[in-house]
Parts: structure tokens; C-alpha cells; sequence
């Protein structure tokens, strides 16, 4: 009998301030954002990693994780990660080629 074993625990984690009652923006929720920009022909690796509060509702390019405008990025790729209570999206492509984006 086959069984699958995952591990649970992510031992990096990025993890952004909640919005504080003052902090809101016509109710708009704030965190983090990580953006790889205009880095071509570099490959980038963000792998196993714990995401959480990230993301900029109501504001456009602030996204968990965006690969903005970066060309050709072959080689890199976004994989086995875990993104949770994000306040937009979750990963954004944006003006990049070949990245591979699995198993989050």
C-alpha cells in the first residue's frame, strides 16, 4: 500500500504586518510584496517558502510574489511554497518569460 508523506513545517517565512484599525484605506488590506523587476537573463529561485499577509488590495502591481517586466528569466521558477491569507492574488507573471510556477 502506497502512502504520501508531507512535511509541514516551512522553515522561512515572510510575513507582513496586519492592517491596524487606522491603516485602512476605504477597507483595503495591506501587506507585504515581493517583486523580482527587471532582472533579465538572471534566474531567480523562490522555493519552500512560508508566505503569509502579503498582498495590497485595491493596489495594482502589489501582488504576494510578480515577476514584473524581467524578459527572458529561464531557469527560474517559483515552486513548493505556501501563500496563505493573501490580500491579492497570489503570483503574478507580468512581462517575464520561461518561469516555471508549481506545486504551490
Amino acid at each position: 500500500m502506497a502512502s504520501e508523506v508531507a512535511w509541514l513545517s516551512r522553515p522561512i517565512v515572510f510575513e507582513a504586518e496586519g492592517d491596524g484599525p487606522s491603516n485602512t484605506i476605504k477597507g483595503a488590506l495591506h501587506g507585504g510584496h515581493l517583486i523580482i523587476y527587471h532582472t533579465p537573463n538572471v534566474a531567480q529561485r523562490i522555493e519552500g517558502v512560508e508566505i503569509h499577509n502579503f498582498g495590497q488590495q485595491g493596489e495594482l502591481g502589489r501582488y504576494p510574489i510578480h515577476f514584473h517586466m524581467s524578459g527572458n528569466v529561464a531557469g527560474s521558477t517559483v515552486r513548493k511554497n505556501v501563500i496563505r491569507e493573501s490580500n491579492q492574488r497570489c503570483v503574478v507573471i507580468h512581462g517575464s518569460h520561461e518561469v516555471l510556477v508549481e506545486d504551490n
